[in-house]
């Protein structure tokens, strides 16, 4: 089997050919404060949010040291997930509807949960 390229390559694959809406990286402190995802303990990682409060797009890309984890980190997207659609079911509308058709992913040791309205191309290139 080839090896799978590292998730930041993947990421700059996806910024290069998807414009993302103010993407930044948070800091590993937030990702644990507010996802309870302790980033340290994956193998990899990629953690991008829009800094604009009106977008809900997320690109989260994770590669887990253990099956265990697997299951633990699945968890902890999914709840992120119903927390992103909570937040913007009466703010935001239109971004609820894209929240409400994202959907945690794995495939062996890696998951990502993509919110965003390029989902479609951006999950083509994960998945590629």
């Amino acid at each position: 089997a080839t090896e799978a390229p590292a998730l930041d390559v993947i990421y700059e694959e996806i910024a290069g050919s998807v414009e993302l809406v103010s993407p930044m990286v948070p800091t590993e402190d937030f990702i644990f404060n507010y996802y309870g995802i302790d980033i340290t303990t994956l193998e990899e990682s990629v953690f991008v949010m829009s800094e604009d409060a009106t977008s809900a797009e997320t690109i989260i890309m994770l590669k887990v040291a253990d099956e265990e984890q697997l299951q633990t980190m699945e968890a902890s997207l999914q709840t992120l997930l119903d927390d992103k659609a909570y937040e913007m079911e009466d703010y935001l509308p239109d971004q609820y509807e894209i929240v409400k058709k994202s959907e945690v992913k794995t495939d062996g040791d890696y998951l990502w949960l993509v919110i965003s309205e390029s989902a479609d191309s951006i999950q083509a290139i994960i998945e590629k």
